[in-house]
């Protein structure tokens, strides 16, 4: 593991811990959910090698890329040098009802709406705010929006439910680099 490498994990599990304390371990729940049922998986993988930085969702290293499984359309991170992608699952009953994705390979946001349940989730990332389309015939929405982040700039991937209104509607919080 190089310096910066090693600098990297170490300031990002510093920032996790200043930013956001719980949200790992006590996600709050979007507003259209009873309080306490929506269950946050996530993975923050180094994409240099594959390996898992943090979270619990599992990461297959592949000769191009990153692979982890999910029931909508899997998701696969190209190798960049120096990048570190984010994958957030939200879940409620036991069905996928969010996801968002930051791929650094080309600085990319995916945002998906996965239940057709009337709520869909809000992403800001450098004051940006992104979601994909809800209310729609597909089973299935997403928007991919891109960042246009310089190498090596952190990223802060904020998932709320609302982000209009108070903080109670915040979901998590979840730092990648590009």
């Amino acid at each position: 593991m190089t310096r910066r490498h090693r600098y990297r994990v170490a300031s990002q599990l510093a920032i996790i811990a200043l930013v956001t304390p719980t949200s790992f371990l006590i996600a709050k729940p979007a507003q259209a959910y009873p309080s306490g049922s929506v269950t946050v998986r996530y993975a923050v993988v180094d994409t240099d090698n594959c390996a898992r930085v943090a979270g619990t969702l599992p990461v297959e290293n592949q000769s191009t890329g990153c692979f982890l499984d999910d029931p909508i359309d899997n998701t696969f991170f190209e190798k960049d040098a120096g990048g570190q992608a984010v994958k957030i699952q939200m879940y409620y009953g036991g069905d996928l009802i969010a996801k968002v994705e930051f791929h650094p390979q080309g600085e990319k946001l995916w945002v998906y709406d996965t239940k057709n349940d009337g709520d869909g989730v809000y992403t800001t990332v450098g004051g940006g705010i992104y979601y994909a389309p809800n209310g729609t015939d597909s089973p299935v929405d997403y928007r991919v929006i891109d960042l246009s982040r310089s190498e090596g700039d952190a990223v802060y991937v904020h998932v709320d439910d609302d982000p209009w209104e108070d903080s109670s509607n915040h979901i998590t919080t979840i730092i990648g680099f590009a």
